[in-house]
């Protein structure tokens, strides 16, 4: 007695779906109300297909537009206060644009550094100076690990006091990390104190190369960002609305435009700090 030929599992199948593919071809064309099922399933299938079709060419033409827009950023670019139409390649942080920017937009500049390099980065608010300026967290957790004070002094040195203070609210509100940026530059006094602490000093001649070495796209943003409207007259802490330019018995300041409004703000800052 010859021994039975053993089938292969993809011969099965093969023959399985040839079978059910006549059986619903056979329903098709000869059981009653088949036709009208199948013919609506089809249908359904048509517009999935062509959802999806019609989404990836909407998300290519996106695409498409964000990259041209972001590489028209780049023809924005300020050298010694005045916007010039330059090549991608040259659209950088330089030390006078860091040094023309407002305490805010530099704020801003390092809230969006922060942002590029993967954190999420956000704000504290908008107020009095309370040491801390932005919260670092990393993605989907709500707790900062870090906090970041910006200084927006490059006139003069910051010295160890407001980055001891920095470190004293890091300790009572136990966040293990800081970072202390500034347009300016540190004292040796505050270098040394952070020494051995997790804390991180980056000062004006630092920060640009820092920035700059993001990928294009992404610095070139940043600085659109940055240097749209008005980017040198400083902001009213109190307020949040641009301060205008007074003449006193001192000389020339910055001054908050509701000064002779109710509730009256009396904010100033000297030229020299902004």
């Amino acid at each position: 007695m010859g021994r039975r030929r053993r089938r292969d599992p993809l011969e099965r199948r093969v023959g399985e779906l040839a079978g059910f593919i006549g059986l619903v071809v056979f329903a098709f064309f000869f059981v009653p109300g088949v036709r009208a099922v199948l013919s609506g399933i089809v249908v359904l299938l048509l517009i999935g297909f062509g959802v999806v079709f019609l989404s990836l060419i909407a998300w290519a033409i996106y695409r498409h537009h964000r990259q041209s827009e972001e590489a028209d950023y780049a023809t924005v670019y300020l050298a010694g206060g005045k916007k010039e139409s330059t090549p991608p390649s040259a659209m950088t942080l330089t030390r006078e644009l860091l040094d023309a920017l407002e305490w805010r937009r530099f704020e801003e500049l390092v809230t969006w550094y922060f942002q590029k390099t993967g954190f999420d980065a956000r704000r504290s608010r908008v107020g009095a100076d309370g040491g801390v300026d932005i919260l670092l967290s990393n993605h989907g957790e709500s707790s900062p690990f870090a906090y970041v004070q910006c200084k927006a002094w490059h006139q003069y040195k910051v010295g160890i006091k407001p980055v001891r203070e920095l470190f004293g609210v890091m300790a009572s509100e136990k966040i293990r990390a800081g970072f202390f940026f500034t347009t300016g530059e540190f004292t040796e006094e505050a270098v040394r104190f952070v020494q051995g602490k997790e804390m991180t000093l980056v000062d004006g001649s630092s920060l640009p190369a820092e920035v700059n070495a993001l990928p294009d796209m992404d610095r070139s943003a940043i600085l659109h960002q940055v240097t749209v409207g008005d980017y040198t007259t400083p902001t009213c802490r109190r307020c949040d609305v641009k301060m205008v330019r007074r003449t006193g018995s001192d000389g020339d300041f910055w001054g908050c435009p509701n000064y002779s409004r109710q509730p009256r703000c009396k904010q100033t800052f000297k030229l020299r700090e902004t």
